[in-house]
């Protein structure tokens, strides 16, 4: 929605078209409580759009009053002459006659009409993701007051913020988003006076301020409570871990595995994770016979998870020690890539860092809940967790192998035979999957590369054999004539480079899907025929269309998906769930903490603090737990990931790929109290939750 009502914003005052307005911008909204769709509310924000090909330059910035009535927007707007680092007074009133906008006391632009306000929280400092286009200037809101006073003059509420942060040139540089959410109620017959600051900052340079990292992988320029200052605070956080755990103790009533041993019901124990239907709901059976919602945690303990590249860059860390003695360990990548989660566990554990990090995640997972792992965890023994199986050197034809030929069906049942075989009878692997996410979703594109491949590729023979027999009924000239070649048989069909219409392509892209899950799911099953098996992860929404999600379902024990969002079914996902009918485990979901002053990106589903954080994971396995067909939820993940980036690429830029605060313990490796709290709470009722959830 943010999206639409700003674009629409501009269109009566700039006459842009729709393809222009959705060009590179750069906004910063100060103050936000309306929805655009529904003309109701106000915002205040500023707005640019560059030349082709150049930054945003203060001269092109506009300061707009959106106001609406119910029936429409009205907008105020200003350009005044723009000076850096000049601190402008804006101030807004807003009532049922109309609203005015002043700058620096200067009354800029007034409306005469009603006004009907929005319910719904209101938002602050907000610099959209979608419109941080490069600009010679960085917008910074400094403070925020709102009164709101009724029509004889009584004050009714008032707001005070001010945002401290935003002048740490550090962060500054971190491009973060400061978006901050308050409630707020806007009564119709009411005044409301907006007083906020804006200042044009000259970006900082990572010279003028480097070192930015400290050697614990911290924001250097950045203080919060409890940041590790030296190794003495670093070793008393094990004390302080020892404290907290005596009130978080193990869940009771737990088998080996997560089962729960107290709901009053059992069944056969088969020395393997299975699945079974009991009173309308799915549940994984743990080995021991044991009913088990599962909840576990990716990437535990990974100690070598996650180095970032300091070449082209190392004037950025502080105090990185030498390649070799004490710290050897924590260089990654030819020496290339340093991890700070290694060098902080060398300082809490010493020399057997990774015996005593590895029995570390062991007691914090039962501590705090979990039933065992995730995806991309470690394999730690009497730890249940869900291993990724791969290509290994098979060759691929586009992303994927040539399913269609012997050979590459052979590499590939070997290379799966060889990852599997070792844990044949390990009763930790609650379930194989292959792949992640869309990279093992087959797309359209992939099926009109191979129709342009030569005559002798299999998988080319396989799809126009099916498209001729399926689609044409045989008609061979008809299909050339829709496939715009010149070909009088099927051999000639090979050997031509068609444009067949979207449909056919569709029906084949289908097809080559069916015959690739299936020879997974038939040849993991045929190795392992006591093992789960949950696909490869499909993201709803994050495919070719919604057709992948029943393309996977009878090729898999449950299906596995990962699902980022606030709410773990809703609209999109709920009938796609009801409509296969089977099992479901969710992969990974995730909602990092922002804390708006230590550097970390602001991910897509997030909590403003562990808290809130907390908060969203008991909501999301709550309702997952309720679900009828879901057996269990993963959190991504078990460590922060660097403040610099994960990508492990060299250059010059201060940070490469992700960089969010996802992990249930921070780069020194203390476990984030507060969401642990929260997870511990939720996690240790969630098989009683699911009990007495009614069937759906």
């Amino acid at each position: 929605m943010m999206f639409k009502a700003r674009i629409c914003a501009i269109l009566p005052l700039l006459l842009f078209s729709l393809t222009k307005a959705n060009a590179d911008q750069n906004r910063l909204v100060l103050v936000d409580q309306s929805d655009f769709g529904l003309h109701k509310g106000f915002y205040i924000d500023i707005e640019n759009t560059p030349a082709p090909n150049s930054p945003c330059v203060p001269a092109g910035i506009h300061l707009y009053l959106g106001v609406a009535n119910g029936t429409e927007w009205h907008f105020l707007m200003a350009t005044p002459n723009w000076e850096m680092n000049h601190q402008y007074h804006i101030k807004a009133v807003i009532n049922p006659n109309g609203a005015k906008l002043w700058i620096d006391g200067q009354l800029m632009a007034k409306y005469a009409g009603s006004f009907m306000p929005n319910t719904g929280d209101l938002t602050a400092f907000d610099r959209p993701g979608w419109a941080a286009a490069p600009a010679t200037y960085i917008p910074v809101e400094g403070a925020l007051q709102l009164t709101e006073t009724s029509n004889t003059g009584k004050l009714i509420g008032s707001l005070h913020k001010t945002f401290l942060a935003a002048r740490n040139s550090a962060i500054l540089l971190f491009n973060p988003d400061y978006k901050k959410t308050y409630s707020w109620i806007t009564k119709p017959d009411s005044t409301v006076t907006i007083n906020t600051t804006l200042e044009l900052i000259t970006p900082p340079t990572v010279a003028s301020i480097s070192p930015v990292i400290d050697k614990y992988g911290q924001l250097r320029q950045a203080s919060w409570p409890r940041k590790i200052l030296s190794d003495s605070q670093l070793l008393a956080s094990v004390q302080r871990e020892a404290i907290e755990m005596k009130s978080l103790p193990p869940v009771p009533h737990r088998d080996p595995f997560g089962g729960d041993t107290n709901l009053g019901w059992h069944s056969a124990g088969t020395g393997y994770f299975r699945l079974l239907k009991n009173n309308g709901k799915w549940w994984l059976i743990t080995p021991d016979g044991n009913p088990c919602f599962y909840t576990g945690v990716c990437s535990a303990p990974q100690l070598n998870f996650d180095a970032t590249d300091v070449t082209k860059r190392s004037e950025m860390f502080g105090d990185l020690p030498p390649t070799s003695g004490k710290f050897s360990d924590a260089w990654q990548d030819g020496n290339n890539a340093y991890n700070f989660n290694i060098s902080n566990m060398i300082r809490k554990f010493g020399s057997d860092w990774q015996q005593k990090g590895t029995a570390e995640t062991v007691n914090r997972l039962k501590h705090f809940g979990f039933d065992g792992a995730g995806k991309w965890s470690s394999e730690i023994k009497c730890v249940p967790y869900c291993p990724v199986l791969g290509y290994g050197n098979t060759p691929l034809l586009v992303k994927h192998p040539d399913i269609f030929n012997p050979t590459a069906r052979r590499d590939l049942a070997a290379v799966l035979r060889s990852q599997i075989t070792p844990h044949l009878n390990d009763p930790d692997v609650v379930g194989w999957s292959f792949g992640n996410e869309i990279s093992e979703i087959i797309m359209t594109s992939q099926i009109s590369d191979i129709l342009n491949m030569g005559a002798d590729v299999d998988a080319k023979q396989a799809l126009v054999k099916y498209a001729l027999k399926h689609i044409y009924q045989g008609d061979i000239a008809t299909m050339a004539a829709s496939w715009k070649v010149d070909a009088a048989s099927e051999d000639e069909m090979y050997a031509a480079k068609p444009s067949p219409p979207p449909a056919d392509v569709e029906v084949l892209r289908q097809y080559y899907a069916t015959t690739f899950y299936r020879f997974l799911y038939q040849t993991i099953k045929g190795i392992d025929p006591n093992h789960l098996y949950f696909g490869f992860w499909i993201v709803p929404g994050w495919w070719q269309n919604a057709s992948d999600w029943k393309l996977i379902a009878p090729w898999c024990d449950a299906i596995g998906y990962d699902r980022y969002s606030y709410k773990f079914a809703g609209s999109m996902f709920d009938p796609l769930i009801r409509s296969t009918n089977k099992p479901i485990f969710c992969g990974e979901f995730s909602f990092p903490p922002t804390y708006k002053d230590r550097g970390f990106g602001r991910y897509g589903t997030h909590g403003d603090t562990p808290q809130q954080s907390g908060t969203d994971y008991a909501r999301y396995v709550m309702d997952a737990a309720r679900s009828p067909y879901c057996v269990g939820t993963l959190w991504f993940e078990y460590r922060d990931e660097p403040l610099t980036g994960r990508d492990l690429i060299q250059g010059p830029d201060l940070i490469y790929g992700e960089h969010y605060a996802f992990g249930i313990v921070d780069v020194t490796d203390r476990p984030r109290w507060p969401l642990v709290k929260e997870m511990r709470a939720v996690n240790s009722k969630l098989d009683r939750i699911r009990q007495q959830a009614s069937d759906r």
